[in-house]
């Protein structure tokens, strides 16, 4: 509830034989702040997130600052029901005032929606300031509200028997990918799922030498070549499907100002239409893209790709580059990376996650990596 919502209540006297059950507490200030409702000078934050290291065996936790005090009690309410309001101690008593909507009040069954922390010795304001900013790192819980992210109705579901399975190590990457629970997270294992292909494709292709070893320095020289790098020619080698690939490419026309940061301005080695080109061909790629014009004769009539190239190598290199370079957005914060935010989040789920899932599709389910692997 909202601070005045709490005060009428109180002031009403027809729940007198609620706010009784806390014979020892009178509510004598009520205020809204950013983070927290201040109730008697003490501070009810909402905790959005627990870590995945912890159980919720312990249902209160007493948080102790380093001088001694106590900062107050972690309830780990979410999901549990008010049977009783004489069995709630003060902090139960207060996290209920924060989580009960108004019109509920006051009814038993009550299903808190969320965790709280409830301050004690420390001030609120304090705690505010100076403690609930890092609770992720000390205290293994969180107050940051995470932005929600959109989410893809099933529908009809064509199974795919031609994915090939590697190996053991490459099962539990895909699980991963499922079990992650964000975006950023969905697309880095779907990533690490590719990257686990580099070492498995070395080890084959070394095995498929046979006594003549000629081969070999040109296969380790491949190996140690720069990720982006052997991420385009895995492309290269495997991507059947160039055209349904660039398909996935014209969704990038919701997203055309964070592609121009993140693929053009910051671009890096291996961009195939990089902007120190002559002319500069960002802008007719993007152009074509979301105009839906993915296909080679669409592209070549838009001078998006030049009549001499390759579509098929071009499509290829394009998309594992532009993959590369989201993977180094989320993975990477330092200088010289364009650094994406949750804000972003929608750009990874609706263009970068569907873009990589058919990358991997394709090269996964490729007779040439099954020819490589036999």
């Amino acid at each position: 509830m909202l601070a005045n919502d709490i005060e009428d209540l109180y002031l009403s006297g027809d729940f007198d034989h609620i706010f009784d059950t806390q014979e020892s507490f009178d509510i004598t200030h009520v205020v809204d702040h950013l983070h927290f409702l201040e109730v008697s000078q003490l501070g009810i934050f909402p905790v959005f997130a627990i870590s995945s290291r912890r159980d919720r065996s312990v249902r209160i936790a007493d948080i102790i600052h380093e001088d001694g005090r106590s900062i107050g009690q972690l309830f780990l309410a979410k999901n549990s029901s008010i049977e009783d309001f004489y069995e709630l101690s003060l902090v139960e008593f207060l996290a209920y005032l924060c989580d009960v909507d108004r019109g509920d009040f006051g009814n038993i069954g009550h299903i808190f929606s969320k965790d709280y922390l409830v301050t004690g010795d420390v001030s609120p304001f304090d705690y505010d300031q100076s403690l609930r900013p890092s609770s992720d790192i000390w205290g293994g819980f969180s107050h940051y509200v995470r932005p929600l992210e959109s989410r893809i109705p099933f529908q009809d579901i064509t199974a795919n028997s031609k994915i090939l399975v590697p190996s053991a190590h490459h099962s539990e990457a895909f699980a991963r990918y499922t079990y992650a629970q964000t975006s950023f997270e969905r697309f880095l294992r779907l990533y690490h799922c590719v990257e686990l292909l580099f070492d498995t494709i070395t080890v084959s292709r070394i095995k498929k030498l046979g006594p003549d070893i000629r081969s070999l320095s040109a296969i380790l020289s491949s190996h140690e070549s720069k990720e982006v790098d052997r991420l385009i020619a895995i492309s290269n080698d495997f991507i059947s499907d160039p055209e349904l690939l660039a398909r996935r490419l014209t969704n990038i026309a919701d997203y055309q100002d964070i592609s121009k940061i993140i693929f053009d301005d910051y671009s890096k080695n291996g961009n195939p239409i990089a902007p120190n080109a002559n002319p500069p061909r960002w802008s007719s790629m993007i152009t074509s893209l979301s105009a839906g014009r993915y296909k080679e004769t669409d592209l070549k009539a838009d001078g998006a790709i030049k009549n001499h190239e390759n579509y098929h190598q071009f499509i290829a290199k394009l998309s594992a580059y532009w993959i590369y370079r989201v993977r180094c957005s989320i993975a990477h914060n330092r200088i010289g990376e364009f650094i994406l935010t949750d804000a972003d989040s929608d750009f990874v789920a609706c263009f970068a996650e569907p873009l990589l899932l058919e990358f991997c599709i394709q090269i996964f389910s490729s007779t040439n990596l099954a020819d490589l692997q036999a």
